[in-house]
Order: C-alpha cells, then structure tokens, then sequence
C-alpha cells in the first residue's frame, strides 16, 4: 500500500472530485470514466493505471479527519458495492479483462488542505489491506 499525502486548496462537492481527477491524470492515470452506476451503486473514478492495471477509486471528502480514520471511512457495505459494481464495469468492457484491478480511496480533506491518496486500500473480497 502506498500512500500520498499533498496539499491542497478548499474546494466543495463536485469540485473535489475534479480536483481528484485532476491528482490522477498528473500522476499518469487514465480517468476513463467518472460517477460509474450500477444496481448496486457508484464509482467516482476508474482510471487505467498501466496497460495492465484498472483502478476503481472512492473520492471521499471531509471538513477534517485523522489519519487513524482512514480504515474506518468506507464500509464493508460501501466496499461490497464498490466490488459489485466493478463487475458489472468489467463485464461491459470486456477489453479489460485481462487487467489486474485494485480498489483504491482518494482523501480530500478541506480543514487541513490535505490530500490522501491510498493504492490498493482493500482487496477484491472487500477486506482492508
């Protein structure tokens, strides 16, 4: 697990998530679809990392969090429907199919001006890594 820590500025709500975008384009990811829905829920971001790897990212922003909260942040629930739906992402886009997946969450934090960005933050079967 990597995690980046940068600042920002106080942005809201749908500017968050461009802001988001925007870290992950200047860190060399694809953002090749945003606000994915499916029965099951949403993906804010899925951006293609290399030829081989897909991300499905979680943007989640708060007015102020401690590092320790991180774990906490998304649900089991919340990680399940991610995983759901990014099967129902894959079997739409089968060209895809041979590419290895990661779930990653996007932090933005407005009080502190941070941004966290966590690669590979909870496995295929939803458990936290």
């Amino acid at each position: 697990m990597k995690v980046f820590t940068i600042n920002i500025s106080k942005k809201r709500g749908q500017q968050g998530e461009d802001f988001a975008a925007t870290f992950l384009s200047k860190m060399g990811i694809k953002i090749i679809e945003r606000n994915f829905k499916s029965v099951y829920g949403e993906v804010d971001i899925i951006g293609e990392v290399n030829h081989e790897c897909l991300a499905f990212i979680e943007v989640k922003s708060w007015s102020t969090y401690q590092f320790s909260d991180l774990e906490y942040s998304i649900s089991t629930r919340k990680r399940k429907r991610i995983i759901q739906t990014s099967h129902i992402y894959l079997l739409e886009h089968p060209e895809f199919e041979l590419y290895q997946i990661r779930y990653d969450i996007l932090f933005l934090t407005w009080r502190s001006k941070q941004l966290n960005y966590i690669t590979n933050a909870f496995e295929g079967d939803g458990t936290p890594r």
